[in-house]
């Protein structure tokens, strides 16, 4: 095997993993419901104070863009979710 062989495998295993990556936020962000919703329901109630405050936590509030850049992010630096009820980080 020679090492330009290997180079191209690597990049395409590479785009593969940004592709299921950016698959994964899509299908999360495409689930229908207000995530700050959802959130808000599994702490026991919804005011509009609280759902601002979760959009701001969560970052729900920036543009998808910006969502999908923090969250490339946050898969490199392996904080792979946060705990709903805290702002543990749970890591790999």
């Amino acid at each position: 095997m020679n090492i330009s062989f290997l180079l191209k495998r690597f990049g395409y295993g590479l785009l593969l993993m940004l592709g299921v990556v950016v698959l994964n936020f899509l299908l999360i962000r495409l689930a229908p419901g207000d995530p700050a919703l959802v959130i808000a329901g599994e702490m026991g109630g919804a005011t509009q104070e609280m759902l601002d405050s979760i959009r701001e936590e969560y970052g729900l509030n920036k543009p998808v863009l910006v969502q999908l850049a923090f969250y490339i992010g946050n898969v490199l630096r392996g904080i792979w979710a946060r705990a709903s009820f805290s702002t543990n980080r749970l890591r790999a």
